[in-house]
């Protein structure tokens, strides 16, 4: 299964938009994806430690991982393409210097988009 940027971003968002500090964002709550792609997604961004989560396996069945809250790291990069507007900037950019869509790619641009905003 290929990274969705896009349901990437949007666990992010859900996740910062939770009303506790750490809950429990279950797959079935990021709407417009299958909750086995958001189960794995929240699964890559542990693993880059963007979040928190946790992650169930029973056998003969999919793994369950749910999110629970935002990183540092995670509140970082979600500042950098929170902005519809921005994150397209961001997505154009790395696209542009025919890139692949990698967290570095992605912290790269936002920093590059955030320098050219002010003017440096």
């Amino acid at each position: 299964m290929r990274l969705d940027w896009e349901c990437a971003r949007a666990i992010l968002q859900a996740l910062e938009d939770m009303p506790e500090a750490e809950g429990r964002l279950m797959p079935g709550d990021v709407l417009g994806w299958d909750w086995r792609v958001v189960s794995h997604h929240i699964e890559l961004l542990a693993e880059a430690g963007l979040i928190r989560a946790h992650c169930v396996r029973a056998l003969g069945a999919e793994p369950l991982c749910y999110g629970q809250r935002l990183t540092f790291a995670g509140h970082e990069l979600l500042s950098g393409i929170r902005q519809p507007s921005a994150w397209n900037r961001i997505k154009a950019k790395v696209r542009d210097a025919g890139l692949e869509m990698t967290v570095e790619a992605v912290k790269a641009a936002a920093a590059a988009l955030v320098k050219d905003m002010l003017g440096g």
